[in-house]
């Protein structure tokens, strides 16, 4: 991992922010923000626009949006805009989150194990109630160059491993593309990475 240099706590969410919006979560994000007396209409418009306060609006409607994720981080945490490499990727491990462990095996939370088993049994868990997912990452297999790759990470070691908050998804697309499907070599590329004080919740057991 090769930092570069410290972002904002809203830099970063607000990206979240913008890649949910652009995504799958629209139409319920803006059902959320027509609910929400914090959150007002403008939040959608311009998401290229960086000025600071649009980044600032972006940040607090991910807060909202992303809470039982975010809370959960320490307001202390040091957010960085680092370059990983294959071998940083490779090692990623994803949020301890046990809704992902069925589509793992023992228990397992490293993105390999994770990406190695959906690409093994396919077709297996496009007939269960993962199709959807699994179905929705093999569309990003397909169209692998035009996934956004900035993914958001933690750690409370520089060394790693470092766990994956946001883009589980884009990581196993990415993961299965490049180590499986057509094993090009992963040209390194930018992340956020948050190194929180002390090891948190996401954070699986083995790390």
């Amino acid at each position: 991992m090769k930092f570069k240099n410290e972002v904002s706590e809203d830099e970063v969410y607000s990206h979240w922010f913008v890649h949910e919006v652009n995504g799958l979560r629209h139409s319920q994000i803006l059902a959320l923000i027509l609910t929400n007396s914090q959150l007002d209409l403008d939040v959608l418009e311009n998401l290229g626009d960086d000025d600071k306060s649009k980044v600032e609006k972006r940040a607090q409607a991910l807060r909202i949006w992303r809470g039982p994720i975010v809370n959960k981080l320490p307001s202390n945490t040091i957010w960085n805009l680092v370059e990983i490499n294959q071998e940083d990727f490779k090692a990623l491990t994803i949020l301890k989150d046990p809704s992902w462990l069925p589509l793992s095996k023992n228990n397992s939370y490293k993105l390999s194990v994770i990406g190695d088993t959906i690409y093994s049994r396919k077709e297996h868990w496009l007939e269960t109630e993962h199709s959807e997912a699994v179905e929705h990452i093999f569309k990003m297999v397909e169209a692998v160059d035009q996934l956004d790759k900035r993914l958001i990470l933690i750690c409370h070691d520089k060394r790693g491993p470092y766990t994956i908050i946001d883009g589980v998804n884009r990581a196993i697309a990415l993961y299965v593309y490049h180590f499986i499907v057509s094993q090009k070599k992963l040209r390194s590329f930018d992340v956020f990475f948050g190194l929180v004080p002390e090891k948190n919740y996401w954070q699986p057991n083995d790390c």
